[in-house]
């Protein structure tokens, strides 16, 4: 394992990445979704790497300053799932910018903020392209706690707004240096997919020919969300504790561990999320345990339409989700 500096500063970043819809306090449920919800934020990239020779870390470190300036603009796709179920169709405006976020957590006014969008879209998915200036990444870098030498973040900010409810949200888009020497993969959003079934005997939905689930009225069903094991990518981190006159000294390899949310519009789900992750500062039972990673929907007492979600996030800003439509009779 790497020093506790090294993991803290790691998941500093990491944690970034997750605030955003759904931590919300104020719900009864959270897995509930009754009203205006902004379900997910996915960054496609997820980041950018930023691949720098082994020693530009000893300099930064020596020199508390940036590891680099960068030069060139980013591009990245940003798509958002919005849902309202009390409305089978509808608009909602999304306003959108990318920015250094200050202490009292809104934009800081002293570096660049860049406009993505500010428009009126459908409920559903929606995707907007945000070109990242230069000025703007170096700024993260600078204003970042340890000057962006462990990598630093750009932040999605923003609202959406039927013209009623206001509902606002952050997103992080990563930069990762890498001091690899060119080891590093650039992270991707992992691809989901949902089973069901009894425990290892899962298998794939069945679904009508318009793509929903049919249940009975309090029918419980018992789902597995997976991601395929090669799309459990492995990264680089940093570590203090290794001999870094080793040819490998100095970087430890990890695997993704994926979180899972479950979100729906009628009956009940027995969780809220669950993770693969391991838990860094709790004892934890055996990690080569398996981990149930299933959910069980319980139908509603009522025939009703209503739509469960699965989403995961990999820990490092990659994120998807699976939308499926159940029809309860």
């Amino acid at each position: 394992m790497g020093s506790t500096l090294t993991r803290v500063l790691w998941m500093g970043v990491l944690a970034a990445s997750l605030v955003g819809p759904g931590c919300s306090p104020g719900f009864d449920d959270v897995t509930e979704v009754k009203d205006l919800r902004i379900l997910g934020i996915q960054c496609s990239s997820p980041q950018e790497l930023i691949p720098l020779p082994p020693e530009a870390l000893m300099t930064a470190l020596q020199t508390f300053a940036p590891p680099v300036t960068l030069t060139e603009s980013v591009d990245v796709s940003v798509t958002m799932l919005i849902v309202d179920p009390r409305k089978e169709s509808g608009d909602v405006k999304v306003r959108l910018e990318a920015c250094v976020l200050g202490s009292d957590r809104r934009c800081n006014d002293d570096y660049p903020i860049v406009p993505v969008a500010d428009k009126w879209v459908p409920l559903g998915e929606s995707s907007f392209l945000a070109t990242l200036p230069p000025e703007l990444l170096n700024a993260a870098m600078e204003e970042d706690t340890v000057k962006g030498i462990f990598g630093a973040a750009v932040w999605i900010n923003g609202e959406v707004s039927d013209g009623e409810t206001v509902e606002p949200f952050l997103k992080t888009f990563i930069l990762m240096t890498d001091y690899s020497g060119g080891a590093q993969a650039q992270n991707s959003n992992p691809t989901m997919d949902v089973l069901a079934g009894e425990e290892d005997k899962e298998e794939p939905l069945e679904l009508t020919d318009e793509g929903v689930l049919e249940l009975e009225t309090g029918e419980e069903i018992r789902f597995l969300p997976t991601v395929p094991e090669e799309e459990h990518q492995d990264f680089i981190v940093f570590t203090f504790t290794q001999d870094q006159a080793e040819p490998s000294g100095g970087f430890e390899e990890k695997t993704e561990e994926m979180t899972y949310r479950f979100y729906t519009t009628c009956g009940s789900l027995s969780t809220d999320s669950k993770s693969e992750q391991i838990v860094i500062f709790m004892e934890k039972e055996d990690p080569n345990e398996p981990k149930d990673l299933s959910v069980t929907f319980t139908a509603p007492d009522e025939p009703e339409d209503c739509i469960v979600w699965f989403m995961v996030e990999d820990g490092r800003g990659g994120v998807d989700w699976y939308e499926l439509p159940v029809a309860v009779k």
